[in-house]
């Protein structure tokens, strides 16, 4: 049987976490600062002054 070789042909791509070879968009790990550990014991430490709590309610109409 007649077999055609075919090397295949790798085509990248841009994609939202990073460019190839190329640190995007910083250094830091994927998900920073959300990768790291809470050291704040109740929510009155981990507040800062730039920060707010609501409450909120999420509805989905189908």
């Amino acid at each position: 049987v007649d077999r055609l070789h075919v090397v295949p042909e790798c085509k990248n791509s841009t994609s939202y976490c990073g460019l190839q070879n190329q640190k995007y968009p910083d250094k830091r790990a994927m998900g920073f600062p959300f990768d790291r550990a809470i050291k704040a014991k109740n929510i009155e430490e981990f507040l800062l002054p730039n920060m707010k709590l609501q409450n909120i309610k999420i509805r989905f109409n189908v």
